[in-house]
């Protein structure tokens, strides 16, 4: 009768056993690339105490698998070691870990997984498609948050804090998240790449620090609840490579920039960014409030539009007697082609 298991010096490299709830030998010390690839007859393992490390989709596509417990030692996940488990709601994690490799768990049914506190790399795609999982944790020895690590987790709905220490935020990495409600981003943050927190449709606010330079394109496409940006810094701008393409493009939202000079920003913020200072004119220098000032009297006619829909900046051009009497009956038009009952009664008290 042959053997359930291949071994050769600690590493299991197959599996042609009967399936079930397996047991992994206790000389084993790593699982090997593939081991128990598409084993959908697998339905647990107990893997051993010694094992250090789990191999390159060790247990890809085991899809009867529904628990799984990493014992204390193992220090790697490798790349796609649980992908495509699409039983698997729960997975213990042990305080030896530090690697999680490039889609580890990628589109299997987690309800839930504590990340350990050791862990420093968290590759991407890891819970890329994990649609059930409800919570994100991100220990503080992660220094960066890869490409599409949580890309469609779609039923994510507390917030996430990106710990201090991380400096980029990778293409797509909160992708589809569609209930996340708020994100905190680090001081240390220095860029946000493409999509990486496209269609995160219940992001109600976004403040980004004062160290961040570069925000991809469309980095926060189709954010509709986006109810106001705030951007700390004075030389934050969309990324080089996608200069013409609005990182918050689709999102009717202020953009609040006590610190960013009008002049280095796109002309796509603009007009937002008046809206904004019309909301908390008061957190400006006096410089940057006689730039803005000056940029809403020259660019008026631009922002009938966005001030018929929004009081506060229709208060600032009506307040400031910006608006001529001869666009009266412009700014009046306005009002009436969004149906504004209160913007076109503001106006009329005016009596521009």
């Amino acid at each position: 009768m042959e053997p359930e298991f291949e071994i050769k010096q600690g590493i299991l490299k197959t599996y042609s056993g009967p399936g079930g709830h397996v047991v992994i030998p206790e000389d084993v010390t790593k699982i090997g690339e593939r081991a128990f690839l598409n084993r959908t007859d697998l339905t647990g393992v107990t893997i051993p105490e010694g094992v250090t490390e789990i191999g390159l989709a060790a247990f890809h596509g085991c899809s009867g698998l529904t628990e799984v417990i990493l014992p204390e030692g193992v220090t790697e996940l490798s790349h796609l070691a649980f992908e495509d488990c699409e039983s698997l709601r729960r997975v213990v994690l042990p305080q030896s870990l530090r690697v999680i490799g490039g889609g580890a768990f990628s589109r299997s049914p987690l309800a839930e997984v504590a990340i350990p506190e050791g862990v420093t790399e968290i590759m991407g795609y890891a819970f890329s498609g994990c649609q059930e999982l409800t919570e994100i944790y991100i220990p503080d020895g992660v220094k960066k948050i890869e490409n599409n690590v949580f890309g469609g987790c779609r039923a994510v709905a507390a917030p996430v804090v990106i710990p201090e220490g991380v400096e980029t935020i990778g293409e797509s990495a909160f992708y589809d998240c569609v209930k996340l409600p708020g994100v905190k981003l680090p001081e240390s943050l220095l860029s946000i790449e493409f999509h990486a927190f496209m269609e995160c449709r219940s992001l109600t606010e976004i403040t980004i620090p004062q160290n961040v330079r570069r925000i991809g394109s469309w980095a926060f496409l189709n954010c509709e609840s986006l109810e106001r940006i705030t951007f700390l810094g004075a030389e934050t701008a969309p990324s080089p490579t996608g200069k013409n393409d609005d990182p918050f493009d689709d999102v009717d939202a202020p953009i609040v920039a006590p610190n960013l000079p009008l002049g280095n920003m796109p002309s796509f913020w603009k007009p937002r960014a008046a809206w904004g200072f019309a909301l908390e004119g008061d957190r400006y220098p006096e410089e940057r409030r006689e730039e803005y000032l000056k940029y809403i009297k020259s660019q008026r006619k631009r922002l009938y539009p966005l001030a018929a829909r929004h009081e506060a900046l229709l208060l600032l051009l009506l307040t400031k007697q910006v608006v001529p009497h001869k666009d009266a009956q412009l700014l009046l038009d306005e009002a009436e082609q969004q149906n504004n009952a209160a913007a076109r009664q503001l106006i009329l008290d005016y009596n521009l």
